[in-house]
């Protein structure tokens, strides 16, 4: 650097003055008066030979030439440094050429902007649903799903989250109860206060096994419970009756077709018009599901046919593989969402995204639906769970539509929450948990669940450790115990 030339130059300068001035001043001969007389060894001055007297300068040149030597090895011995350069658009040195750059610490994994801002879009880019479950709050994967449905073909399947009636029918193999499966998750996800999910299925036992049908959802008519189903529909009208107007009760009646014959006609008789005349009023959300649309496959009875035209009617597709097995095609028909000049139903064709489904929605929401799973059970496949705070915030501000308020608000805390029947679920997951590892006791998450509730409706120490977490005479005593957590659970969550 100009710097540092500079300076070596003025440094061997200054040196080399100091060692002539040195070899002056050291050397230089004392001066005689004329005229003056020298004997003996003074005499020596005339003749130029030099003597001791004659020197008296001798030991400050000498350090004065000894300085300047020194001055000079200085000069020559120090190097001058390597550049260092500046990358451009940094202020953070650079290694300079031929040497070795240091070891950089190992950075923490940053979380990726996600490849897209629907469901669908993700599901096509292979996105991991558990993975979006452990980089995403669960007010933004909410939001997430309430956009996807918005987005998808013009938002017809977001309309259904409060369809009072919709009649799904399809042949066996193209994924009927399984909408009606997502359908369910849907709506306890995003619709406010939803008090219950109610099932009615001869085969229930076997779709909660495969998850289309959820564990805290109140199931009935598993392994052709007929009198069950007959119960179910008559809660159903004695919900109606009793209504003020709030029932906010999600029910499905599946595999309607093998109703006739086999549901008490007490209970069966009148099914059409009470659905199609009392669930708006009451706010009932009623998804039906059959084989085909015709009044016996409904419960129905001669003159009331026209109450179809009431209904929402979602129409599947299957198609037969190689081996004979019907698999759903993901393509139907929606009516009576809309309707003519002349008050008749509009019918559209439709798809329904690979993702809806209650398998893979599950993965979205581990905290609310995997009940029984392990610490690992939502983590993603490579480990990664940073929680990406840019996605968040971006669902978090944007709105869906012109007319709709921003889907998480900042003045809108409260958009989405956990509903009364979330809230009981989780909190009986945790005390299954807890008494898992104090006791050792497995005890049926559906038990804990009817517990809290009986708990929070004052029923007695005793009827509910009998009849709610059915262990009494020897196992009385650890349902003491189990009725102690679930109520430090319930006044944790009146706390929160």
């Amino acid at each position: 650097m100009l710097e540092f030339k500079l300076l070596r130059a003025g440094l061997g300068v200054g040196s080399s003055v100091m060692v002539l001035a040195g070899l002056l001043i050291a050397f230089q001969p004392k001066t005689v008066a004329v005229g003056e007389v020298k004997t003996g060894i003074n005499a020596m001055v005339e003749t130029g030979q030099f003597s001791a007297t004659a020197r008296k300068p001798v030991l400050p040149g000498l350090m004065l030439f000894w300085g300047g030597v020194a001055g000079l090895a200085i000069s020559a011995l120090v190097k001058e440094p390597e550049p260092v350069v500046i990358p451009a658009g940094g202020d953070t040195p650079s290694t300079p050429r031929g040497s070795k750059p240091k070891p950089k610490p190992a950075a923490m994994p940053q979380p990726q902007p996600l490849p897209g801002d629907t469901l669908s879009e993700l599901w096509s880019a292979r996105v991991s649903f558990k993975r979006l479950a452990t980089q995403l709050d669960l007010s933004t994967r909410m939001a997430l799903l309430e956009r996807s449905l918005q987005r998808h073909e013009g938002g017809w399947m977001k309309r259904l989250l409060r369809c009072p009636c919709l009649l799904v029918v399809g042949r066996p193999g193209s994924a009927k109860s399984s909408f009606a499966g997502a359908l369910a998750i849907s709506r306890e996800l995003l619709i406010r206060d939803l008090a219950q999910t109610i099932v009615s299925d001869p085969n229930a036992h076997l779709k909660a096994e495969q998850r289309v049908w959820q564990q805290h959802w109140k199931l009935s008519g598993a392994r052709d419970n007929w009198g069950e189903i007959g119960k179910a529909i008559a809660d159903m009208y004695k919900r109606f009756a009793d209504s003020q107007g709030s029932n906010l009760v999600s029910s499905i009646y599946d595999e309607m077709t093998a109703y006739e014959g086999n549901v008490d006609e007490k209970h069966l008789g009148g099914f059409l018009p009470q659905i199609t005349s009392k669930a708006r009023a009451a706010r009932e959300y009623i998804t039906i599901v059959s084989h085909n649309d015709t009044l016996k496959c409904l419960g129905g009875k001669a003159g009331e046919a026209k109450l179809k035209d009431d209904m929402v009617q979602l129409n599947l597709c299957s198609k037969s593989n190689d081996e004979g097995e019907f698999t759903p095609t993901g393509k139907g028909s929606i009516e009576g969402q809309d309707y003519d000049d002349k008050n008749k139903p509009l019918t559209q064709p439709v798809t329904v995204p690979r993702w809806f489904d209650p398998v893979i929605l599950v993965r979205l929401f581990p905290e609310v639906y995997l009940a029984h799973s392990n610490n690992n059970e939502s983590a993603s496949e490579d480990g990664h769970s940073a929680v990406n705070h840019a996605v968040n915030d971006r669902y978090k501000s944007e709105d869906l539509t012109a007319a709709e308020r921003p889907l998480n608000d900042l003045n809108d805390s409260d958009r989405y929450y956990l509903t009364p029947q979330h809230v009981r679920f989780v909190a009986a997951r945790q005390v299954q948990l807890t008494v898992l590892e104090e006791i050792g006791e497995d005890v049926p998450l559906t038990d804990i669940v009817n517990a809290l509730t009986a708990v929070s409706d004052e029923m007695s120490d005793s009827d509910v450790i009998k009849q709610k977490l059915k262990m009494g005479g020897p196992n009385y005593k650890k349902g003491r115990f189990i009725l102690k957590i679930i109520k430090q659970a319930i006044s944790k969550s009146e706390e929160n």
